[in-house]
């Protein structure tokens, strides 16, 4: 359809209504009306087209969005949208906040983090949610403020891959210095190395 308008469009303009092509008056003045004729209705086909795509792609982003499940999850594998900063912010939390943690410990910190990245109940950059106030008792540290050994660039990098071994959790503790009653109240995710993982 849209071709037929632009061919018909095309020879509106061109067309001569005259065998000998001398152009009369009231013939340039039909062809002019049906060259307008074609050519809104071009204009109309195309917004339409558009307002079609528009609709199509509302409706996928947001039938996407319900489909979410209700936990949050680390990063997808296959997302790079994080810089080299971001990356080495993620280290020095976790080398402060697990540097005595098995390695899949370490993951698991830097994946709830990612967690609250993710998560409507959070902030939405991995900057935002570290310096959070009252969130990361390490921040501000001379751990946290240190370059972060290996480990923990692996254990940032393996998160931001995707590797979550918490299922989702969105908030993490040591469970043999922490009282704080509502943290014990929220539902256990896992239990690794110190730390009692929840959602």
């Amino acid at each position: 359809m849209l071709f037929d308008l632009r061919k018909l469009a095309r020879e509106m303009i061109t067309c001569c209504p005259t065998e000998n092509h001398e152009v009369h008056s009231d013939g340039n003045a039909f062809a002019e009306s049906i060259r307008k004729t074609a050519l809104e209705a071009l204009r109309t086909c195309t917004r339409r087209q558009k307002a079609l795509a528009t609709a199509v792609v509302l409706v996928l982003v947001f039938g996407a969005a319900l489909l979410v499940p209700a936990t949050a999850f680390a990063y997808d594998p296959w997302n790079y949208d994080y810089t080299w900063d971001e990356v080495i912010l993620l280290a020095r939390l976790v080398y402060a906040e697990a540097d005595g943690e098995p390695y899949v410990g370490k993951v698991a910190v830097a994946a709830v983090v990612l967690n609250r990245v993710r998560s409507p109940l959070f902030p939405d950059t991995i900057a935002e949610v570290i310096y959070e106030p009252w969130q990361f008792s390490c921040v501000g540290n001379w751990m946290f403020n240190s370059y972060p050994p290996e480990s923990a660039i692996q254990a940032a990098l393996d998160a931001l891959n995707g590797w979550d071994p918490t299922g989702g959790a969105l908030y993490y503790f040591n469970y043999t210095q922490v009282w704080n009653p509502w943290l014990w109240s929220r539902p256990c995710a896992t239990v690794i190395g110190q730390h009692w993982f929840a959602y």
